[in-house]
């Protein structure tokens, strides 16, 4: 990322199509004690914790490089 600000985190969105067409479920910053905040129906979802940990493997090794 070259024009990314050294002070400021990455921020990243999670998108999902759950029936209602693609939406923004979930966004979180890249920091040591990130809290991530999800939207809607997803606040509290069982699936949170797994599709949460699936994009910050996908953060840590991106597979579209």
């Amino acid at each position: 990322m070259r024009d990314r600000h050294p002070l400021i985190p990455d921020e990243y969105r999670i998108t999902c199509n759950d029936g209602a067409g693609p939406r923004e479920i979930c966004r979180f910053v890249d920091e040591p004690e990130m809290v991530p905040e999800w939207f809607g129906a997803w606040k509290n979802d069982e699936w949170c914790e797994w599709i949460l940990k699936r994009a910050l493997a996908l953060v840590a090794s991106p597979e579209n490089t």
